[in-house]
């Protein structure tokens, strides 16, 4: 599968220091240009050390028209083209949090992962040893995570 990433994901993964888990699980990963900006606003260095390694790609959506629409729907430029990004792209896995991105994403048949199921990725993959202490880590620096959640991801990762 192809990434796609939304802002947020990008922002709690450098926030825990693992923003290159993405690079080195999944290659490639594409964003649109208002989530770069985002991006850049919130982590900065850390997004032109990802797109100077090669790994974080810009793409511009070639159906602005379809941004436009989503995003009057969703209300925010980043998941707009991030949704139409990802159903521009085969095979595309769109890396997102926001429970209405989420939704509405699934809506339109699009594969989705957030920071959790990376974490579980990286695990499953042998690039992370444990996933308990970068949930707690996640959960210390913000990321919001209802007790039930953090309970199924540990099982999930047979922690």
């Amino acid at each position: 599968m192809r990434p796609v990433s939304n802002t947020t994901p990008l922002i709690h993964l450098a926030r825990v220091g693992l923003l290159d888990l993405l690079g080195s699980l999944y290659t490639r990963v594409d964003a649109p240009p208002a989530v770069m900006r985002e991006a850049e606003r919130h982590i900065g260095g850390t997004v032109a050390a990802a797109e100077r390694a090669g790994w974080l790609v810009e793409v511009v959506v070639a159906d602005g028209q379809r941004a436009d629409q989503f995003e009057r729907v969703l209300g925010g430029r980043g998941e707009a083209e991030t949704i139409a990004l990802a159903i521009e792209t085969p095979d595309a896995m769109l890396l997102v949090d926001e429970h209405a991105a989420r939704q509405f994403a699934r809506a339109q048949g699009i594969a989705l992962r957030g920071p959790l199921g990376v974490l579980l990725d990286a695990k499953r993959l042998g690039r992370l040893g444990a996933v308990r202490p970068h949930v707690d880590h996640l959960r210390a620096t913000g990321f919001w995570l209802d007790d039930r959640t953090y309970a199924t991801v540990l099982e999930l990762a047979g922690e």
